[in-house]
């Protein structure tokens, strides 16, 4: 590896395709072409420092091959991309529903298990109660359910 070298030309040098390296990192390839243009003339005041970091690695690693560049990508850019999705939900910045509470709702059980033992029997009863008649063994089924709403002071 040249020291004069572009960051293209080692991605060319390790045999990855700029086309391929986009999908990885989830960007479209004028974006890509922005970011190395950005890092090759050092105006890095705009390029997120995740893509500094990959670049940094790429250029600056003699021995790294394709292969480690795409388990870099994986093991800190995806991850990161990941953990801001998933903390950006926590903060409610996420609207599923348009509707706050339920929001927060979802978000709490796609980030806890707490609630899982009861999803099974909260799902049996949305099905019972969308039936027109009840047998009397659906209707112990959803006496639990039904004690909630009352304690609650709602009506089911």
């Amino acid at each position: 590896m040249d020291k004069n070298s572009t960051l293209r030309d080692r991605l060319r040098e390790l045999g990855i395709k700029i086309v391929d390296l986009a999908n990885m990192l989830d960007i479209s390839r004028p974006t890509l072409y922005k970011h190395i243009e950005s890092y090759e003339t050092n105006a890095l005041e705009n390029l997120d420092s995740s893509y500094i970091a990959l670049f940094n690695y790429i250029t600056q690693n003699e021995f790294i091959n394709a292969k480690n560049v795409f388990i870099y990508i994986t093991q800190n850019i995806l991850r990161l991309k990941e953990r801001d999705f998933q903390g950006s939900m926590a903060m409610g910045r996420v609207a599923i529903t348009g509707n706050a509470q339920k929001d927060a709702f979802i978000t709490l059980l796609l980030e806890s298990n707490r609630f899982d033992d009861l999803l099974g029997y909260f799902i049996s009863c949305y099905e019972l109660l969308e039936k027109d008649t009840l047998s009397d063994e659906s209707r112990a089924f959803l006496q639990p359910l039904l004690k909630l709403y009352e304690s609650l002071g709602l009506k089911l």
